[in-house]
């Protein structure tokens, strides 16, 4: 039997396969870490668990802050082309004025639920040879400053494609959209070093759309970031990844961002 795998590598991670046979281990569809989203879901009666800490670091003129955040993200596959996901985000947030009148060490920082999602995705067409893989994730979201009322809601929907270039080199590219009028975009190429281990590097341009005057869209800001997985067995796997900002809009001249973020995934089979 032909044996196909395809290690997808993506918003900052994602490892997918297209096919598996008897007794190879399945590698692990996940989400983790980076930006970028792929098309495929976590498999038939796949029921899966992503979680991760990241810490985020933003030098701003006005301040600093710095972020933390620990999530859970939880997946289930109704077949091989439809899945549901429940997200579940902590979080710390603390704001350092630059001002005379404050000082580091009497701010507190901000704590508890950030975020809560749910999601859809499904498979609308599988990859074969230069023909790429395409599927749609729709998102219900709740968002808020950590340990306040999240009254931020809103929906999300990904559009997102991945071509497999060789058998070592994968393409990962992501179009989203906010309700609010926010647009994302991720440009991802991935390399497969063996089986179990793969690295990627991954662009993400943030842009804003404006109906009033000029109408348009506006890039707010954009990163680069790259990262490592490390699949560990037939369904466990952990990750290391990064990034830092290369544009900020004008007022945001001379400030610095970067971010950390650590993460596993586990995947039961029912």
């Amino acid at each position: 039997m032909k044996r196909h795998v395809g290690f997808i590598l993506i918003m900052l991670f994602s490892i997918n396969a297209h096919a598996q046979e008897k007794g190879v281990v399945k590698p692990i569809n996940t989400d983790r870490p980076g930006q970028s989203i792929n098309p495929y879901t976590a498999g038939n009666r796949a029921l899966q668990f992503q979680s991760g800490y990241g810490f985020l670091r933003d030098n701003l003129a006005v301040g600093d802050i710095n972020f933390h955040n620990f999530d859970v993200n939880t997946k289930f596959g109704i077949s091989d082309r439809f899945e549901f996901s429940f997200l579940l985000q902590l979080s710390s947030l603390l704001f350092d004025p630059k001002t005379m009148s404050s000082s580091g060490s009497d701010v507190e920082p901000d704590n508890g639920l950030s975020q809560y999602s749910i999601s859809s995705r499904g498979l609308i067409m599988k990859g074969e040879g230069l023909k790429p893989a395409i599927g749609l994730e729709a998102t219900y979201l709740t968002a808020g400053t950590p340990g306040d009322d999240l009254d931020n809601r809103l929906g999300r929907f990904i559009l997102t494609l991945q071509n497999q270039l060789s058998p070592k080199f994968s393409f990962t590219g992501n179009v989203v959209y906010f309700t609010n009028n926010r647009t994302e975009f991720t440009a991802n190429l991935g390399y497969s070093i063996n089986d179990q281990i793969g690295v990627f590097a991954e662009y993400w341009p943030i842009f804003e759309a404006t109906f009033d005057g000029e109408s348009g869209l506006f890039l707010q800001d954009s990163f680069m970031n790259t990262g490592v997985f490390w699949q560990l067995g037939d369904d466990f796997m952990i990750d290391l990844a990064g990034g830092f900002r290369v544009f900020a809009p004008e007022f945001m001249d001379g400030t610095e961002s970067y971010y950390l973020q650590v993460g596993l995934t586990k995947r039961f089979w029912l």
